[in-house]
């Protein structure tokens, strides 16, 4: 289901290392929450100016998919039992934190509501829900669901149970949700997904990507103008598929390259201002995961972690 990354935990109990100068750029005004293998096993860090704090404190799981409510201030993060695997949905449970990393409480559990499995899950912008993409047995297929905060009474919003819904986030007015699917009518492959916007009232869909490429993680500019994700430009690249990051601006449907190199780019993120996108680099030739960012203006792009370890799923704040 989606994209599967595979990191092996490196065993070291010392502080993430700083780039070289010509690598890192470090946040001015905001921070991001990320997941990082500096310390042993997947844990959830924050990024904040030059601080770098690790929030959680596990020994046996992984967490990962850090998400932050500046509403509730408090994170969403899965744990899952500790495997190269790290997006391990069969075993994924939801917890929510604090935003020092305290009060730890496990939200929706394995098998929670008959799911088979969850994940993706992403906060509304009023803080008052959560929608999440999980599999129901008797449907077959990855649904898209809206909780209240606290994980509880689920409500489906997608409506085709042929197809699977994945990657979903909130529009700004938190009354409909971008996530990605097989557009109606087409031929129900992975390669085929497009970004398309949800309601959540009556589950109408409309399509924002029209590419025939695979894309996935979709996310909206702060201001509402402009959608970013990933996309699978060659899925021949090195046997894994090369992944750039896209945007299309909303008014006109027009699609343009954000960020396309030799690396492989994806979960991108807007920063609060809307000038950098935050994203996920994995580097092709040492196979490392990091965290970086690009300003949408100039195309630049910075690591904003070391390479030493692997890092990803970054949210900024």
């Amino acid at each position: 289901m989606g994209i599967i990354l595979m990191a092996g935990c490196k065993k070291n109990d010392e502080p993430l290392a700083t780039p070289p100068e010509d690598e890192i750029e470090v946040p001015d005004a905001e921070g991001v929450v990320y997941a990082s293998n500096a310390s042993s096993n997947f844990e959830i860090w924050k990024l904040e100016g030059e601080s770098n704090e690790q929030l959680t404190q596990f020994n046996d799981v992984d967490a990962w998919w850090p998400r932050y409510s500046s509403e509730n201030a408090a994170i969403l993060f899965y744990s899952s039992k500790g495997s190269r695997d790290i997006n391990d949905y069969t075993s994924a449970e939801l917890n929510v934190m604090e935003v020092d990393g305290s009060n730890i409480k496990t939200i929706i559990a394995k098998g929670a509501n008959g799911w088979e499995q969850h994940g993706l899950a992403n906060w509304s912008n009023d803080g008052k829900s959560i929608v999440i993409a999980a599999e129901d047995p008797e449907i077959g297929r990855w649904q898209i669901y809206v909780c209240d905060r606290y994980g509880q009474n689920p409500i489906r919003i997608s409506t085709r149970s042929a197809v699977d819904y994945l990657d979903p986030v909130f529009d700004l007015d938190d009354q409909s949700i971008l996530c990605v699917t097989v557009p109606e009518g087409e031929t129900n492959t992975e390669s085929n997904y497009e970004v398309i916007r949800l309601h959540v009232a009556d589950g109408l869909e409309e399509r924002l990507t029209n590419n025939g490429r695979r894309d996935q993680h979709p996310a909206l500019a702060p201001n509402g103008s402009h959608i970013v994700y990933e996309s699978l430009i060659d899925p021949d690249y090195l046997s894994i598929g090369k992944w750039a990051l896209m945007e299309v601006t909303l008014s006109s449907g027009n699609e343009s390259t954000l960020l396309d190199n030799d690396h492989i780019n994806l979960f991108p993120r807007y920063s609060k201002d809307g000038e950098h996108v935050i994203y996920t680099r994995l580097n092709v030739e040492s196979f490392a995961m990091t965290v970086g960012r690009v300003n949408r203006s100039s195309g630049e792009s910075k690591l904003l972690v070391s390479e030493e370890y692997q890092c990803m799923n970054a949210d900024p704040f």
